[in-house]
């Protein structure tokens, strides 16, 4: 998130990686796995996050009783604050970074998918072989089993 030219960074992923120099991993997602907000995404059928707009009133509402993804979304630090209409009074939110944006959408794509035995990263590691080995007829049939996993 960028305030006014100054960077934010999030210090346990800062700590975790002087910890484990070289090794760069998603050490803040892997704090917890935020399970029911993918079950609410595939729920709404939500799946796309960048650029959202919301009033500022939406925003601030948190209300127990009907619980809206989008602001629990940015309470929680999935999303943050890209740019602000004023007029409006409106926000463009997105993922704060990579580091964020790649594991939770590959975990929704997972919830989308809703099987134990076959994931998005299976699918995706299939199809980049069998376009790396130019072979036609198993990218056929590879598409066609990668869509058969979605409901």
């Amino acid at each position: 998130m960028d305030i006014g030219g100054a960077t934010v960074y999030n210090p346990f992923s800062l700590l975790s990686f002087f910890v484990y120099p070289g090794d760069y991993q998603n050490f803040w997602y892997t704090t917890g796995t935020p399970t029911f907000l993918m079950k609410m995404c595939r729920e709404q059928h939500l799946y796309k996050f960048e650029e959202v707009s919301i009033n500022q009133d939406e925003l601030r509402n948190f209300d127990i009783e009907n619980l809206k993804i989008i602001p629990i979304l940015f309470q929680t630090g999935y999303l943050t604050i890209k740019s602000e209409n004023p007029t409006l009074r409106n926000y463009k939110l997105t993922f704060p970074n990579q580091e964020v944006r790649e594991p939770y959408l590959r975990n929704l794509a997972d919830q989308y998918i809703g099987s134990n035995s076959y994931s998005s990263s299976n699918i995706l590691e299939t199809l980049l072989g069998t376009l790396e080995n130019k072979d036609a007829d198993f990218l056929k049939m590879s598409l066609n089993m990668a869509f058969a996993q979605i409901p």
